[in-house]
């Protein structure tokens, strides 16, 4: 996720684009047509690294690739995608570099859980992937009790930034996993989504995962109201 205003004071570094092919890679070829915003390289039959470059939309309509000045690279906008240069967490990670250049240790900066969960949720309101489902519920449900994890999400939320985001995240949460008038939650489009990405050995198997995605989300939904009561 490039922060646009990190790289605007970076005149001393070489670009993007160039730094990507010193280290083989190459542009994404996606119909034909090579794209500035994914590019890939293939380390060996088996193995092969896929860079996506994301940015937030701001002005910009989300899911464009947008040119970012300076860098020779695009960029795909993701609505709210900025709560991440605020909302994240740190590890130092250790790991060989490719081409035989030895161990690099640095520290990588990743999206906490409420921005990765917004962001989820606000994927799956918008392209209802599969995916978009089974990521969501897998860290939902592996970050802790439900009470930590509205805990997670209402000290964000008292902070009082990106307001916007959090709204329009939460709604998401409850339109794609929530109980109402037109349909119970276990049959709405997350719910679903989640079931089949794990697929189920029987009609029963998938009614069950559903039921758990949306029991799951509207238990967070409303752990979070009640933290926040």
């Amino acid at each position: 996720m490039l922060n646009l205003e990190v790289l605007a004071t970076g005149d001393e570094y070489v670009s993007l684009a160039d730094q990507l092919k010193a280290r083989g890679f190459v542009r994404w070829v996606e119909n034909g047509k090579p794209t500035s915003w994914r590019w890939r390289r293939q380390v060996d039959e088996h193995i092969e690294v896929v860079v996506e470059l994301l940015r937030d939309a701001g002005d910009e309509q989300p899911g464009k690739a947008v040119s970012v000045s300076g860098e020779q690279v695009s960029a795909l906008t993701i609505k709210h995608a900025r709560i991440v240069h605020d909302w994240y967490q740190e590890k130092e990670v250790g790991a060989q570099l490719l081409d035989s250049g030895g161990m690099s240790v640095d520290i990588i900066r990743f999206a906490d859980v409420p921005a990765f969960v917004i962001l989820k949720a606000l994927a799956l309101d918008q392209r209802q992937e599969n995916k978009d489902a089974a990521d969501l519920i897998h860290v939902v449900r592996y970050s802790g009790s439900l009470e930590n994890v509205a805990r997670l999400f209402v000290e964000r939320i008292r902070t009082g930034r990106h307001g916007e985001a959090v709204s329009d995240g939460l709604a998401a949460l409850a339109r794609r996993f929530g109980d109402d008038h037109f349909s119970e939650g276990f049959e709405k489009v997350g719910a679903v989504a989640y079931a089949r990405f794990h697929g189920g050995e029987d009609e029963d198997d998938l009614i069950s995962a559903q039921r758990y995605a949306a029991g799951l989300i509207q238990g967070l939904l409303a752990e979070i109201e009640a933290q926040m009561a």
